[in-house]
């Protein structure tokens, strides 16, 4: 009777662990929602997002700017109105990125100058002028790049 019982539990324990690792979802099948927001007060940001590419990746996908987006997506963004020297700061579920950055299209008067920047985190401060930004985040396995995912919002300087 007790090797049956032992035999019970042990065939227990085995059914827990092997249904556990059904159940594990690797952040990385899916591609993660990124989102901006102010650090110092924790606004939302009025934000698309999107997903450039994700498990398919193209060198073509390499060169996604501002200049892929529409011109309805960009006549609809919202003003998010910010003060001067804003940090804004980068969310997303899963692990981090291996990679960020943005793209600025920065208005001064009667002109405007386009900034493309890499970070070394997720942190960055916005420059003291109205625009727009493309802020992107990507990861990779060794040398493969798994995806790609953006956010595209519009500031004003209060």
């Amino acid at each position: 009777m007790r090797k049956v019982l032992y035999i019970a539990i042990f065939l227990g324990f085995i059914l827990i662990i092997y249904s556990e690792e059904e159940n594990v979802i690797d952040i990385l099948d899916v591609p993660p929602t990124l989102s901006v927001e102010q650090k110092e007060n924790q606004n939302d940001i009025d934000q698309i997002t999107g997903v450039v590419c994700w498990g398919n990746c193209t060198n073509d996908d390499r060169s996604f700017s501002l200049n892929d987006m529409d011109d309805y997506t960009l006549n609809s963004l919202s003003i998010n109105y910010i003060k001067e020297d804003t940090i804004f700061q980068i969310t997303h579920e899963g692990p981090e990125a291996d990679m960020y950055g943005y793209i600025a299209e920065i208005e001064k008067g009667d002109s405007s100058a386009g900034y493309s920047i890499s970070i070394e985190t997720n942190e960055f401060q916005s420059f003291n002028d109205d625009g727009i930004y493309l802020v992107v985040a990507q990861w990779f396995d060794k040398n493969e790049w798994i995806g790609c995912v953006y956010s595209l919002y519009k500031v004003e300087v209060e």
